[in-house]
């Protein structure tokens, strides 16, 4: 029974009470805070998979404790990252999306990582009806990439520095390095099109958490150092 507010303040001449109230496990996603109002520690965030009672995005300002009984209502969700250092599998990709896909912004943010699987590009020509994502990486016939590795997939955008020089076409069988990041500097602009400052918050997020490719190349398959009939070296005593 978590309540979202229109503003970090619990007087009702100022802030608005959103419904419906949060029921327990809501994931939320934080974009502002904390912020200090009628004695409580505030964020703002945003509830992907909530609408309120009007049908308007669920976005707003929630108090995270009580201040004066010390009782905690929303605490950070354990996502056990992956290091961004080296190849990040795909099933963790996967995993990290949960049931909203911001648990991959929350580990990685905008710090590029490597990835590898196997992989289709495709190419649609640009949508009048696709506004809310105008001027977004405009790529060339708006590319798009799929990523696969162990029945793990997931979809990706392709940057246009990268998109000028791949064609639009299946990739050759085999196994692909594949760099990007999350968090798009230019998913701002998805929000423009969007009918209120909530939508458009709520379009800038989804567009922040979609996979950006930046650098594609062929990943080299491993090669034994011995003869594949050599026997092993026995143990040293």
């Amino acid at each position: 029974n978590l309540r979202v507010r229109s503003v970090p303040n619990v007087d009702e001449t100022v802030s608005e009470r959103y419904n419906p109230l949060l029921p327990n496990g809501t994931r939320l996603f934080v974009v502002d805070g904390p912020a200090l109002g009628s004695g409580y520690d505030w964020y703002r965030v945003i509830v992907p998979g909530v609408t309120r009672a009007g049908g308007e995005p669920l976005i707003g300002w929630i108090a995270v404790a009580d201040s004066k009984t010390g009782e905690v209502w929303a605490q950070n969700a354990p996502l056990a990252c992956p290091p961004a250092g080296t190849p990040v599998p795909v099933a963790d990709l996967v995993r990290l999306a949960g049931d909203v896909p911001d648990g991959r912004v929350s580990c990685f943010g905008s710090v590029p990582f490597t990835a590898t699987a196997s992989i289709q590009i495709g190419c649609a020509d640009p949508s009048p009806s696709a506004t809310q994502v105008a001027g977004w990486l405009a790529a060339p016939a708006r590319m798009t990439m799929r990523l696969t590795d162990e029945g793990s997939t997931v979809e990706a955008r392709v940057h246009p520095d990268l998109a000028g020089r791949t064609a639009c076409d299946p990739q050759p069988g085999g196994r692909w390095s594949v760099t990007g990041h999350f968090d798009d500097p230019d998913a701002a602009s998805c929000g423009l099109a969007a009918g209120t400052p909530a939508a458009a918050e709520l379009a800038i997020y989804r567009c922040r958490s979609i996979y950006v490719v930046t650098e594609l190349t062929r990943a080299r398959p491993l090669r034994s150092s011995q003869p594949s009939d050599a026997q092993p070296s026995a143990p040293l005593s």
